[in-house]
Formats: C-alpha cells, structure tokens, sequence
C-alpha cells in the first residue's frame, strides 16, 4: 500500500494559508489611478516654472531692494570719503609743490 503524503500548508500568522504560486492581478480601477497620476504629473511640471518664476522674481527684487538702501547708502558714504580724500590730497600736494617753489632761490641771471 502507498501512502500519499500531502504537506500541510504553510500558515501566515493570521492562520490563513500560504498562497505563493498565485499572482497578484491588479485592481480593475488601477489603470485609471495611475492615469489621473500621470496627468497631474503632467500639468505640475507646467504649472511650477510659472510659480517658480515669480517667487525667483520676488527674491531678486528683495535682493536688489537691500543693495540699494541699506548697502548703497553705506557706498555712498564710503564713495564721499573717498572724495573727500582726493581733495584733501590734491590739496596738499599743490600746497607741498608750492612751498618748494618758494624755498628754492631763483638764480635766473
């Protein structure tokens, strides 16, 4: 006499048997899932340049804004000084080269 042997099935751990032969069929409504995720794909890479664009817009705008009052007014305090320094040397080297001319005796004759 021949005994069949049969294996017991294998048990997840919520007591249901194991079914690894069986293939996963997708769900009927999947197909229109990913294409409505596709779409929205689609239409975020069209509508973010023109979000990204003017964000970028607003953040240049805040840059230069700083440049011109709170950099450009120290600039133009530094740009006065400076000036005000050329003058101040011009001055002085005019003033140096004319007391030379006044030490130095004029011997023409």
């Amino acid at each position: 006499m021949t005994h069949h042997i049969q294996p017991e099935p294998e048990l997840l751990l919520n007591g249901e048997p194991y079914k690894g032969d069986q293939e996963c069929a997708p769900k009927p409504k999947a197909w229109k899932r990913r294409v409505l995720i596709g779409i929205l794909l689609i239409e975020t890479c069209f509508a973010l340049p023109k979000l990204a664009d003017g964000q970028l817009l607003s953040v240049f705008d805040a840059i230069f804004s700083s440049i011109q009052n709170d950099i450009g007014s120290s600039l133009n305090e530094i740009n006065q000084v400076a000036q005000q320094m050329q003058r101040l040397w011009r001055r002085s080297t005019r003033l140096a080269a004319l007391s030379r001319t006044r030490l130095i005796p004029i011997v023409s004759r």
